[in-house]
């Protein structure tokens, strides 16, 4: 028999591989389990004694922080469920964990962060109990649980408890990176070993592919370089975005798909974020939190999908510009790594935004071939799939890009108006329409359903200018960026705000773009009126950034348009169009020059890479480094706000206390709750009156919450009750179980239904539109 030397070191590569996953996995087995309760005899402050800290608001001045805390613990590595019983009549107040002795000489020993206390009632005094997990990476022999106290009013402790939670949460982020790290290994082995194959071989020998992929590879690793700490760097909607995973993943887990209100919103009253922000893409992160990766690991790994897919989408778009695979290399990294996007990224941690990014080339690419390249159906078939494509991802991330981007696409229609009314263009268009509408129907149907239907916060908030929290001209020009900061009004100057601009890797070229106008050096007319366009599309996107854009008079004089301009919030938000706008013009710039002096295009290429690179590299520093850059560690929902950003999305005239969790019943009905699984409830109640009364629950009312009879299946009318919690409407007479629950529509269904037809419909339409430009390439050969 024939030896097989290859098969047997697969085998024996699958084997090492196997046995290191089930020795991983299977490690918390052998561990000590614990369970300890520390009551109010146990439990310590700064004075050796006590566990009730009370203050009055005037006296916090004088007298700073009580802390709580119990005897140090002997405790295995694994994963800890840490539960308090308390009153708090404050916010603020910290549950924080340390080892007392050795904590900075032992690295990554306790994989956990604080978590915050939620505020109690005050006017009830009932107790509360809170539950946090904590991850313990090696034996820490000298564990502290303590209670940092907020300086404010009371705040009781009764008990710390401590148990033994499953391993899986550990397990699964040691299981997660070590398959990333086998994977990496075996694409290393594997080349070795079938390095004389002819697929290896002819993989090898395309060397200007192998510098795509590489060059690809190196964008997405500069820019998320960040990632790689243990640790993520404060950043301003990092919470929130952070609380929008792990509500999705709650909702899921109480057998809801897709998630229309998050149940831990709001101290677990639920809000209807995933009806206005769509959730597409964090159903990624979601599948990692299922599987028991850590919430920050699975943030991390969207940022790094995100990253790649953004690298890529921009290498073909800016390659279809140029019809240069390197230039589209360079463009792709100048893009990439752009100013506005690192700040979007790690600094404002706008994920909508920032996600929306990765598309916009498509859109530009797409509306690129539709009115200059195309000429035949099959030429239109396809780029009205990457067009659709571009906008449905535009859509699917983030609303206020849409807007955005809705305003230079209706800009660049109106300029170019006469070749929209060709016949297959005009089909194109339409078509492009339809089926970016149809793909976010999922998303779209609903959120105008609600808007229709119901009364929101930002529907009836005044209307209010923007022109004040405009940037500087100057500040395009800066050379190095600070890495804290916020957006400041202008009449405060620029002192302490953060960075803002596009950066120098930008406006290099839209300089000397106009000097070649100027000087009328551009050889081929077409491009020299596109890259006139361009100036001046780029300008005006600049322009909108700025404190000059007269935003506060178009107010005046069209509230209409004023109010739909003032939606945007922050005028430098145009950063995003003007970073996409100036690198298509680079891309213009560098195609002329290569035409008429390489020598000129290689410096000028040189010089976007120096600069973007640079002034990349330098910001991710600064904001690793800024005064407001504090290592957090989140590892699952306790850990990150679920206070909602804004509150523009809350139904108009709410006004519940949070902390409130008990049901609130009308005269003659009695109430309790049975179960609770998130936000779906099992009451049992009786009404004795004679009448019809209620049952209000700790839930924010949003059309779609449902109470049915759990034996007859008879349904009960919910309706909106006192500060919009949801009411439960209960008949006279009436005895026995309620199932609450929120079930959206069945229209909304249908709308669900319709996109993903249209995506498999949009996968074949691809694959026929691929075969057929193969055949006729393989025509012309």
């Amino acid at each position: 028999m024939k030896f097989n030397t290859k098969k047997v070191m697969i085998s024996f590569l699958f084997i090492v591989e196997l046995f290191g996953l089930v020795v991983v996995s299977t490690k918390g087995n052998n561990l000590r389990k614990v369970s300890v309760c520390f009551g109010v005899d146990e439990l310590l402050t700064a004075d050796g004694d006590l566990v009730t800290i009370d203050r009055q608001p005037e006296e916090v001045a004088e007298r700073v922080g009580e802390d709580v805390w119990c005897p140090l613990l002997d405790l295995d590595e694994g994963s800890y469920i840490v539960r308090v019983v308390y009153r708090a009549a404050d916010t603020g107040n910290k549950l924080v964990f340390s080892r007392d002795k050795g904590y900075y000489k032992e690295y990554d020993s306790i994989l956990s962060d604080f978590a915050e206390l939620p505020r109690g009632n005050p006017e009830g005094r009932e107790w509360q109990t809170f539950e946090t997990k904590v991850y313990l990476s090696r034996p820490a022999e000298t564990f502290k649980i303590m209670i940092q106290y907020s300086g404010g009013w009371e705040l009781t402790v009764k008990e710390i408890s401590i148990r033994t939670d499953k391993d899986y949460p550990l397990t699964a982020n040691k299981l997660f990176k070590l398959i990333v790290a086998f994977l990496l290994l075996d694409i290393i082995i594997l080349l070795f070993i079938f390095r004389n194959s002819q697929w290896v071989q002819n993989r090898l020998n395309d060397k200007e592919g192998n510098t795509i992929f590489l060059g690809i590879i190196i964008i997405t690793l500069l820019s998320s370089a960040p990632v790689f700490n243990d640790y993520l760097v404060f950043a301003h909607d990092l919470d929130f975005h952070l609380s929008r995973i792990e509500n999705i993943k709650d909702g899921i887990l109480s057998g809801v798909f897709p998630v229309r209100i998050g149940p831990d919103w709001c101290e677990g009253y639920g809000y209807a974020a995933s009806v206005f922000y769509s959730d597409l893409l964090l159903y990624f992160p979601v599948a990692l939190r299922l599987l028991g990766i850590s919430l920050q690991n699975a943030y991390k790994s969207y940022v790094v999908v995100v990253n790649l897919g953004t690298a890529i989408i921009a290498y073909h778009s800016f390659k279809g510009f140029t019809g240069d695979k390197r230039l589209g290399l360079l463009l792709s990294g100048v893009y990439s790594l752009s100013v506005y996007r690192t700040i979007d990224i790690y600094m404002r941690c706008a994920l909508g935004e920032f996600s929306a990014m990765m598309f916009l080339p498509l859109v530009a690419y797409g509306f690129y071939k539709i009115f200059f390249v195309d000429k035949d159906k099959w030429q239109f078939a396809g780029s009205v799939l990457i067009l659709a494509v571009g906008l449905s991802g535009v859509v699917n991330t983030h609303v206020l890009s849409c807007v955005m981007t809705g305003i230079f696409v209706f800009i660049f229609c109106m300029v170019f108006i006469k070749k929209i009314f060709n016949r297959q263009r005009f089909v194109a268009l339409a078509s492009v329409v339809i089926i970016t509408l149809l793909l976010s129907a999922w998303y779209l149907y609903p959120f105008l359903y609600y808007i229709m239907t119901g009364s929101f916060v930002i529907q009836t908030q005044p209307a209010v200018g923007i022109q004040q929290e405009g940037m500087f001209w100057s500040q395009f020009l800066t050379m190095n960026y600070s890495g804290s900061g916020t957006s400041l009004i202008s009449c405060w100057g620029i002192k302490g705000e953060m960075p803002m601009g596009v950066g120098w890797g930008l406006i290099l070229p839209f300089i000397v773009s106009i000097f070649l106008l100027v000087r009328r050096e551009y050889t081929d007319k077409r491009r020299q009126k596109g890259a006139a366009f361009l100036v001046i599309l780029s300008a005006f996107s600049m322009w909108m950034c700025t404190v000059n854009f007269p935003y506060d008079i178009i107010l005046d004089i069209c509230p209409l348009i004023g109010e739909a301009l003032g939606k945007i919030e922050f005028p430098w938000r145009y950063l995003q169009m003007a970073t996409l706008l100036l690198s298509v013009l680079a891309g213009v710039v560098l195609t002329e020059l290569n035409s008429i002096n390489r020598r000129v295009m290689y410096i000028l290429a040189g010089a976007l890479c120096l600069f973007t690179f640079l002034q990349s590299g330098m910001l991710n520093d600064n904001i690793a480094q800024g005064e407001k850059a504090r290592a957090f560690r989140r590892y699952g929902i306790s850990q990150v706000s679920n206070i909602a950003s804004g509150s523009e999305y809350f139904p108009t005239g709410i006004n519940v206390d949070t902390s409130n969790q008990e049901l609130n019943a009308s005269e003659d009905v009695q109430a309790a709750i049975l179960d609770r699984n998130y936000n779906c409830f099992l009451l049992e109640s009786i009404n004795s009156g004679n009448g019809a009364g209620y049952v209000e629950l700790p839930l924010i009312y949003y059309i779609g919450y449902r109470a049915e009879d759990e034996t007859t299946g008879e349904r009960l009318e919910v309706v909106p009750g006192e500060g919009m919690k949801v009411r439960v409407q209960i008949p006279k007479n009436y005895q026995g179980k309620i199932q609450v629950s929120y079930k959206e529509p069945v229209s909304w269904r249908i709308a669900e239904i319709v996109s993903i037809i249209m995506m498999i419909g949009m996968f074949f339409a691809g694959r026929i539109v691929y075969i057929h430009k193969k055949r006729f390439a393989s025509t012309l050969a």
